[in-house]
C-alpha cells in the first residue's frame, strides 16, 4: 500500500509571528515624522511627553504616553519593514531613505500609506491576506461574514454559580442558544456544528480555571487555599472567553473543513486575534464590531476580496487591488467605492437604518454608533469609509436639503447618553465627523 500523499500547506510560512509591535499604522507614521525631524530615535525618546508619542486617544479612553514595551515595538516593527535602521554610531535608530519616502507619501496621499503597510504587514505576518480569503472560505454565500458568539444580552448567573467553577447543563444551554441566535439572525455566519461547539466551549471553560490564565499559561499562585476554586472572571467573562477562545480554534485553525491545509501550525490565536481585528480594521481590510445591536458577538465582515484583473477592470471605481496574492496568484483589492457613485447607495441605507432604529428605541436622537455598525455590515464598507461618506453627506446637506434621496435634515451630536459612558461605550470606536468624535444622530425625511 502507497503511504498516503502529505499536503502542502498552501501559504508560505510567516517571516514573523511575534503580533505584540503590529500598532495603529496613525502611530507608525507620528513616529517615521518625529525619527524625521531627528538625528537618532530611541524608545525613551518615544517616551518622552514632549519630544515623543505624547497622549493620544484609543477609541475614546486616553492614552497618555507610550510604554517602554510599546516603544520598543514599534521601532522593531518599523526596521523589520526597512523603514528604521540601527544607527551607526552609539544606540538607537534612524530613518532610511524608504522611510522617508513612505512618510513623503502619508502627506501626500494617505490612503496609499495605509496600503504601503498593509502590504508590509503581509509580507512578514501573511495574516492580512490569509484572513480576509479564510473568511470568504468560512461563508461564501454571506460574503464572508463571521461571527465569534458570545453569551446572549438577556444571559445572567445565578448566585450559586458565582462560586461554582463546574460547567453546567445551565452553561450547555447557554451556549448552545447563542449560535441558534447568530445563525438564526445572520444565517450562515458561524459554521460549525452543535457538538463541536458545545465540546470546544467547555474544554475551554475547564481551562480557565484559578490556576491558569485565559492563554492556558500558569498563574502566579496568591492568596490562601480557600480562593482555588475562584476564577478569574465573573460567570459572563469567563464564558465569553471560553466562547471566543473555542470560536478561534474552530475557525481559524491549520485548515477548514477538508480542504487543504493553509499552514503547518494554528495561524491565529485568541490573543493574536484581539491585535489583529483592531489592526485589519484600521487598515480597511474588514469592519468589526463587538456591539452590534442584533447579535451578541463580534461580528467580522470583509471589505477586501480576491479578484481576478478581468473583473477588477470592470468595476474599478469601487475595488482597489493592491501588492497581495493569495496562493493562486489571484490580487486581493479593496473596497474603496468613490462618494459620486456610492453616494445613492450610501444615503438610501443609512436613513433606513436609521429608521429602523429609531422606530425601535421610539425617540429620535439614536446612536450613530449602533447605525454605523449595521451600514458598514450592509455596505461591506470599513469604519473609515463610513466617517468619510457621512461627512460628505453631512456637509451637503449643511449648504440645504437633499431632495433627491429624500433628506430634509441630518443632525448628529457629541453627546453620550448614560448607556454610553460605561466601559462598553467608551470602549467602541467613535464616528468622526469633521474631526470630532459623534455618538448620536437624528434624520428627518423630506
Amino acid at each position: 500500500m502507497q503511504p498516503e500523499a502529505v499536503s502542502q500547506p498552501r501559504w508560505a510560512k510567516p517571516l514573523c509571528r511575534d503580533f505584540a509591535s503590529v500598532v495603529d499604522h496613525h502611530v507608525l507614521a507620528e513616529v517615521l515624522t518625529i525619527a524625521a525631524s531627528t538625528q537618532v530615535i530611541s524608545s525613551q525618546k518615544l517616551m518622552s511627553p514632549d519630544d515623543g508619542l505624547g497622549a493620544r486617544l484609543r477609541k475614546l479612553i486616553k492614552i497618555r504616553q507610550a510604554t517602554q514595551t510599546s516603544a520598543t515595538g514599534l521601532m522593531t516593527l518599523l526596521t523589520r519593514f526597512r523603514w528604521l535602521q540601527k544607527a551607526q554610531t552609539g544606540e538607537g535608530h534612524c530613518i532610511t531613505d524608504e522611510g522617508r519616502r513612505v512618510l513623503a507619501l502619508n502627506k501626500v496621499a494617505p490612503d496609499r500609506f495605509r496600503i504601503g503597510v498593509t502590504e508590509a504587514l503581509h509580507k512578514y505576518y501573511t495574516i492580512p491576506g490569509w484572513f480576509i480569503e479564510r473568511l470568504f472560505a468560512l461563508n461564501p454565500k454571506g460574503e464572508g461574514q463571521i461571527v465569534l458568539p458570545a453569551p446572549r444580552r438577556r444571559f445572567k448567573a445565578t448566585k450559586a454559580m458565582q462560586s461554582d467553577c463546574d460547567w453546567t447543563s445551565y452553561l450547555s444551554d447557554e451556549t448552545a442558544a447563542s449560535i441558534v441566535e447568530v445563525n438564526n439572525r445572520l444565517p450562515g455566519s458561524f459554521p460549525v456544528d452543535n457538538k463541536s461547539w458545545l465540546d470546544s466551549v467547555e474544554r475551554e471553560w475547564n481551562m480557565l480555571s484559578a490556576e491558569t490564565n485565559a492563554d492556558g499559561t500558569l498563574r502566579k499562585r496568591r492568596g490562601t487555599q480557600k480562593d482555588k476554586h475562584t476564577a478569574k472572571y465573573g460567570v459572563r467573562g469567563r464564558l465569553l472567553h471560553a466562547m471566543r477562545e473555542a470560536a478561534i480554534k474552530l475557525l481559524f485553525s491549520e485548515r477548514w473543513a477538508d480542504l487543504q491545509p493553509d499552514f503547518a501550525f494554528a495561524p491565529l490565536s485568541y490573543r493574536a486575534s484581539q491585535v489583529w481585528c483592531p489592526r485589519l480594521g484600521e487598515l480597511e481590510l474588514i469592519f468589526y464590531t463587538d456591539y452590534h445591536p442584533d447579535v451578541s458577538g463580534r461580528l467580522i465582515v470583509p471589505c477586501a476580496n480576491f479578484r481576478p484583473s478581468t473583473t477588477l477592470r470592470s468595476i474599478e471605481d469601487r475595488f482597489l487591488p493592491i501588492g497581495i496574492r493569495n496562493p493562486n496568484g489571484i490580487h486581493l483589492a479593496l473596497h474603496h467605492p468613490q462618494w459620486a457613485s456610492f453616494r445613492s447607495m450610501f444615503a438610501k441605507d443609512l436613513f433606513e437604518v436609521y429608521r429602523i432604529n429609531s422606530l425601535r428605541a421610539k425617540i429620535r436622537y439614536i446612536s450613530l454608533l449602533a447605525v454605523r455598525d449595521e451600514v458598514c455590515r450592509r455596505l461591506r464598507i470599513s469604519a473609515n469609509r463610513f466617517d468619510i461618506f457621512l461627512e460628505a453627506l453631512y456637509t451637503e446637506n449643511a449648504r440645504g436639503a437633499l431632495p433627491d434621496i429624500g433628506i430634509d435634515s441630518i443632525s448628529v451630536e457629541s453627546d453620550l447618553r448614560l448607556d454610553q459612558r460605561s466601559d462598553v461605550g467608551l470602549n467602541q470606536r467613535p464616528v468622526y465627523v469633521n474631526r470630532i468624535p459623534r455618538s448620536l444622530i437624528a434624520i428627518k425625511s423630506l
